[in-house]
């Protein structure tokens, strides 16, 4: 049996007491734009994924974004690209947290519009509460976007628990915060986007997850 991530395989050995092989989802890196383009100076917020806030924490990043306006912060977009049952919810938050003006839904958009138009972002935040591998994460990395995921997912893995991306403490609005707010000041650390890159290309290919597959149900044969 595979795996997606490493999360997933601890998931089914504790609740199954299943072994498996962790080989991620493959993304085809070559097919995504990584040239920037010209900005209105905004720093530019993105979240890809379905509007369903329990699982996905689309919520925390608005009351995240709420915070920072609340502390002099006003040079921000959000966008969240994706449908689903959460939308109303999350447009009430977004009056909530004072952020209207600044957070737009595009509703869904196809494949090839994600991989042409990340690379126009600055900053790709995952909040998810539960997800098992966070493909959008690999995309955006492929994309040389950085990263901000929550804690203790599958997306915290895409990017080696710190070392590709920041990580935020899973739930904490708090914490969100302050992991934007560093990018917000450009005190984040620059390398972080060449090694993500890297770490698609190496692992993430889905020329590489294919071969591993293949590699291991010829052993079975």
């Amino acid at each position: 049996m595979f795996a997606i991530s490493q999360s997933v395989a601890d998931d089914l050995m504790q609740k199954k007491h299943v072994h498996s092989i962790v080989n991620p989802n493959g993304i085809k890196p070559e097919l995504i734009r990584t040239d920037k383009r010209s900005s209105d100076g905004k720093f530019r917020i993105v979240q890809v994924s379905r509007l369903d806030h329990p699982k996905k924490g689309q919520h925390i990043l608005l009351e995240a974004c709420g915070m920072l306006k609340q502390r002099g912060y006003d040079n921000f977009t959000v966008d969240f690209i994706g449908g689903g049952p959460s939308l109303e919810y999350l447009k009430s938050v977004t009056e909530k947290s004072q952020l209207c003006g600044r957070v737009n839904f595009l509703g869904m958009k196809d494949q090839q519009y994600i991989y042409d138009h990340l690379c126009e972002y600055d900053l790709f935040v995952q909040p998810s509460i539960y997800e098992g591998f966070g493909l959008t994460v690999a995309e955006a990395m492929a994309a040389k976007v950085p990263v901000l995921v929550s804690s203790g997912q599958g997306p915290e893995e895409v990017i080696e628990y710190g070392q590709c991306g920041y990580v935020f403490k899973n739930g904490d609005v708090e914490d969100c915060a302050r992991k934007i707010e560093m990018y917000l000041n450009g005190e984040e650390d620059k390398s972080f986007v060449d090694k993500a890159f890297g770490r698609v290309w190496n692992l993430y290919n889905v020329k590489i997850t294919v071969k591993t597959y293949l590699d291991n149900y010829s052993k079975r044969q």
